[in-house]
């Protein structure tokens, strides 16, 4: 579990260990790995407890990972677990790894047998009565969400879709649910975060270009930084202060985005992940591939700097909303699901239904062509399709 205040993933480990162990079972099967390994934080015995009980089916070997952000993060994870980097602009399969989270193996299992993805486990937090955390439908909305989670106490608030640190803030809370969502967190609208977050990237950029200090706080603790690859987010902020176009800097090419530079490092409460994601838009604008460094050396003081999640926590200012998010089974839904054609990224799929078919679990409504990158959309229901158009399906 890589984002705080998320138990999505201990509670698949907890509940679905056969499910897990099945699908882990099938890739061995496909790939004939020399070792299979999972991370899970020490803190979370109870995922370790159950894990263990099923591990000897599979050679699966279980790491003990300390309880820091982003310790989930694939590259964190490869480099705690083997000691190796990935070359810089590289994937894992570069040097011989394949990384899956736990709820893709599931899903991996589950599509061999014909399964197709029509939920996602999702953690609800923060401001809600009844935290929890269960199997949404894709499609409901994060108003329906909410207030299967008891609903909020708040009278204006906003919604953090993802966890708090790479997540992003939802306001509307008609918004759908899709394959990729994994937490619904509610915070008071004029909360810190909050603001940072709704502020127009313009103003963002306006006062970092007349407030950073150029301290290098946001490079000395960036995660990136610390495993040795040409990320340096004070450099992408000192081009603000010089270039009045979004800039076009290659020590933000490689950023990960976690978020640690703007929301815990930055003493002055300045945005560097936006520059460094403005820089490589703009790179990808002007047709720039990387070019730097082709090996990442770790740097020697990584270990002593890094975030741990409660710290992390604390500096967001959601401590309060460090609480238990136990499961609970979803109760029959009777609204409207309106299911993105675009669910991640890739291609959209393409509808192969209209308004007034009926529809039963599981039919495919729209679909990719095999030679594209993208998914399909399947129903997550019985029922009736009530509109069609370019983004989305609407089913009752």
């Amino acid at each position: 579990e890589c984002e705080p205040l998320l138990y999505k993933d201990n509670t698949l480990m907890q509940r679905h260990t056969a499910e897990l162990m099945a699908g882990i079972k099938l890739i061995q099967q496909l790939l004939s790995p020399e070792r299979t390994v999972i991370g899970i934080k020490s803190k979370n015995s109870r995922s370790i407890e159950q894990v263990r009980r099923f591990a000897p089916e599979t050679d699966l070997e279980i790491h003990l990972l300390e309880d820091y952000y982003p310790s989930g993060d694939e590259v964190n994870l490869l480099f705690e677990i083997t000691g190796k980097t990935i070359p810089p602009a590289g994937i894992p399969l570069a040097i011989n790894i394949v990384v899956l989270n736990v709820e893709t193996v599931i899903n991996i299992q589950r599509a061999s047998r014909d399964q197709p993805v029509t939920h996602t486990m999702i953690t609800v937090n923060g401001a809600v009565r009844q935290p929890v955390t269960s199997w949404f439908p894709i499609g409901i909305s994060f108003a329906e969400a909410i207030a299967f989670a008891g609903g909020s106490n708040l009278r204006d608030y906003v919604a953090i879709d993802g966890g708090p640190m790479m997540g992003r803030i939802v306001e509307d809370m008609d918004t759908p649910v899709v394959k990729a969502s994994s937490g619904i967190l509610v915070i008071p609208r004029d909360h810190g975060y909050a603001r940072l977050m709704t502020s127009s990237p313009e103003s963002r950029t306006r006062i970092g270009r007349s407030a950073c200090d150029q301290c290098n706080m946001c490079t000395q603790m960036c995660p990136r930084y610390l495993l040795g690859y040409p990320v340096e987010p004070h450099r992408v902020m000192r081009h603000q202060q010089t270039i009045t176009t979004p800039p076009v800097s290659r020590w933000g090419e490689l950023c990960c985005e976690c978020g640690i530079c703007t929301l815990v490092s930055c003493p002055e409460n300045l945005d560097p992940r936006l520059a460094c994601q403005l820089s490589k838009q703009s790179l990808r604008q002007i047709g720039e591939k990387y070019n730097g460094p082709k090996i990442a050396v770790p740097h020697p003081l990584g270990d002593y700097r890094k975030l741990a999640s409660k710290q992390v926590i604390r500096r967001l200012g959601l401590s309060a909303y460090q609480t238990e998010t136990p499961f609970r089974e979803f109760e029959a839904f009777s609204g409207n699901l309106r299911l993105k054609l675009s669910q991640h990224a890739g291609t959209a799929a393409t509808p192969v239904v209209k308004a007034g078919d009926r529809i039963k679990t599981d039919q495919l409504l729209a679909e990719v062509q095999p030679d594209q990158p993208g998914v399909g959309v399947h129903s997550p229901i019985n029922g009736t399709v009530i509109g069609v158009n370019e983004e989305e399906i609407v089913i009752q």
